[in-house]
């Protein structure tokens, strides 16, 4: 996922995978990214905003599971402050 791609190895994200599916969560961006491995597994084509349920859920999936285990979470470089658990926005950026 990092070669190629818009993210940079200095991006903080957190990521869950169900099935075929694979979630990413950039923190600084506080934009998710779905991938359907089985179809693009060089995470190409992100379907976050073409499947808005499924990353919904599984945004919520991954929230709850780093809550559960108090996972350390990046704080903000301007302000000091934890930057939000991941959470989707279905209005937003439509050029997904």
């Amino acid at each position: 996922g990092l070669v190629g791609s818009e993210m940079c190895i200095r991006d903080r994200f957190s990521a869950i995978r169900e099935g075929d599916w694979k979630l990413i969560y950039l923190y600084e961006k506080e934009q998710c990214e779905l991938y359907n491995l089985a179809e693009d597994i060089g995470e190409k084509h992100n379907l976050a905003y073409k499947q808005p349920e499924l990353t919904d859920k599984l945004c919520s999936d991954l929230t709850e599971l780093l809550r559960k285990i108090v996972a350390q979470t990046p704080v903000d470089r301007e302000t000091g402050e934890p930057v939000p658990f991941p959470h989707f926005e279905k209005i937003g950026n439509v050029n997904q």
